[in-house]
């Protein structure tokens, strides 16, 4: 797997995933894109909020259900914040019906996967996401 440091990441991801294993498995997936570097994982709202403001990552990946809280509560609290750039929102979940998938669409999230079936889509928006910065074509955050 290829290390990217920070000065040679181009496309940063912050994870929020209540489980570890689950995490551990997307940091490796992820981590094995060229350009992709995750800087950093939170298993809850409040901790994925203090991460997004000190991070300031390309791509927020979020789960639906968190520990003791959801991914809504992000959405939301992102939604009123006033970072300059947002990013793009990758919903990952096994929580997939279209009441939820409609739900996380009007609360911002550029991208709603099944995490069970479709975790090779995700890493194909990653790759996308990397090469269109490199060409420099890519529009931060929707």
């Amino acid at each position: 797997m290829p290390l990217v440091s920070a000065s040679n990441a181009i496309l940063t991801v912050l994870m929020v995933e209540d489980s570890l294993a689950v995490r551990q498995a997307m940091r490796a997936a992820f981590e094995g894109i060229p350009g992709v570097r995750v800087v950093g994982e939170a298993e809850d709202a409040r901790r994925a909020m203090r991460l997004l403001r000190e991070l300031r990552p390309d791509v927020l990946t979020l789960d639906v259900r968190l520990k003791e809280s959801y991914g809504t509560e992000v959405l939301r609290e992102l939604a009123k914040d006033q970072m300059p750039k947002k990013p793009v929102i990758m919903i990952l979940t096994n929580h997939v019906n279209p009441y939820v998938r409609s739900a996380f669409r009007d609360l911002g999230a550029d991208h709603f996967l099944d995490k069970a079936t479709e975790f090779g889509t995700a890493c194909g928006i990653l790759e996308r996401l990397v090469a269109e910065r490199r060409n420099g074509e890519a529009r931060h955050g929707s």
